[in-house]
């Protein structure tokens, strides 16, 4: 394979918790996490909090399942553990909190899966427990909860769309499809992507069975977990392409959901490779993590459109690409006897990760 980028993986192991002020997070690390030629993450924001595990304290997370950048730089983690969003500005500092914690009464999350924005101001939460999207206000923080469509029985992510209506990757028992388009008031306008016959629905803890992402060309990007798959789709539902990626990690156990007859499921054990996150960096170029088995780490792929595996490296430690932040910017979860979430500005000559 010709690439002009050839890999120079490093990663720093030492982490070093500081405080300043009532802000806790982690000195950025040197080197930064990883180095490639023409192509480097340059660590920009870390918070987290290993030392306490308190709901009150906003900088210890439990299960962070996605975290995207709004206006002004601010932060946005889904800790879903807790059942909240907790927002911090660009020097780690809390700012406030959005949601009341885990339940089932109005402004409170059962298992929240993923967050997006929908237009400037909404910020979407999709809830996978209840079947639900919550929609955000961040300048009122009013909270307005929208059952999905009553044939989804299963929904993994979600991702804004440039027209402010919200792809959804779910599975329908009507039709058996998986991505769905939904208009700015959450009403479903088309189906995509049917679910090939004896293929198993990924249920794999915190990530779901499928990530999604929209490149400012508005190509979907949809990551199927497991087994391993990219596919790029148009909101008119033409397939781009398809690649597999079950060869980046050796086969894991998981616990995974077949379609059954009239809409139910059986459950089996299978051992395949995981996709647990994604960045699309541009139409061309994105980077993934995936689980690895027998191992306590993770792998880190950049891949090409074109040109398939840029490279791959393995991490020590538990790291799941979030996705694109804008403004050349990716986030990342990693769990280093704790979890932080870490915002990485992109140095490359490309042209990256763009807000749609």
């Amino acid at each position: 394979m010709d690439s002009p980028l050839r890999p120079v993986w490093l990663l720093s192991s030492l982490m070093l918790a500081t405080s300043v002020g009532e802000a806790r997070f982690l000195t950025p690390p040197a080197p930064t996490l990883l180095q490639q030629k023409g192509f480097e993450l340059e660590e920009v924001l870390r918070v987290g909090s290993p030392d306490s595990l308190a709901v009150e304290d906003p900088y210890a997370f439990f299960g962070v399942t996605d975290a995207v950048l709004g206006d002004e730089g601010l932060l946005y983690v889904l800790d879903a553990g807790n059942g909240r969003i907790q927002v911090f500005d660009q020097g780690g500092s809390y700012v406030q909190t959005l949601g009341f914690g885990v339940g089932r009464t109005p402004g409170r999350f059962r298992r929240p899966t993923s967050i997006a924005w929908i237009g400037k101001d909404t910020l979407g939460v999709l809830d996978a427990g209840s079947l639900s999207i919550t929609l955000i206000d961040v300048s009122s923080r009013e909270l307005t909860r929208v059952p999905l469509p009553r044939n989804i029985v299963i929904a993994w992510s979600m991702t804004g769309l440039p027209d402010g209506g919200v792809a959804l990757s779910a599975f329908s028992r009507s039709d058996s499809t998986r991505l769905h388009l939904l208009s700015r008031r959450l009403v479903r306008t088309k189906s995509l992507l049917r679910w090939p016959e004896g293929r198993p629905l990924a249920m794999l803890p915190n990530y779901g069975g499928a990530r999604l992402q929209v490149a400012h060309d508005s190509t979907i990007f949809f990551a199927a977990a497991n087994p391993g798959r990219l596919t790029g789709i148009t909101i008119e539902g033409i397939v781009l392409f398809e690649q597999d990626l079950a060869e980046l990690a050796p086969p894991i156990d998981s616990a995974v959901l077949f379609p059954g007859p009239a809409g139910t499921v059986s459950v089996r054990a299978r051992r395949a490779s995981a996709i647990t996150g994604f960045a699309v960096l541009n139409p061309r170029l994105y980077m993934i993590s995936l689980s690895v088995a027998d191992e306590l780490g993770s792998r880190i792929a950049l891949i090409d459109r074109d040109h398939g595996v840029v490279s791959t490296s393995a991490v020590p430690d538990r790291v799941v690409v979030l996705g694109c932040a804008g403004s050349g910017q990716v986030v990342m979860l990693q769990d280093v006897s704790g979890e932080y979430v870490v915002v990485y500005r992109v140095v490359t000559d490309q042209d990256v990760c763009t807000r749609i």
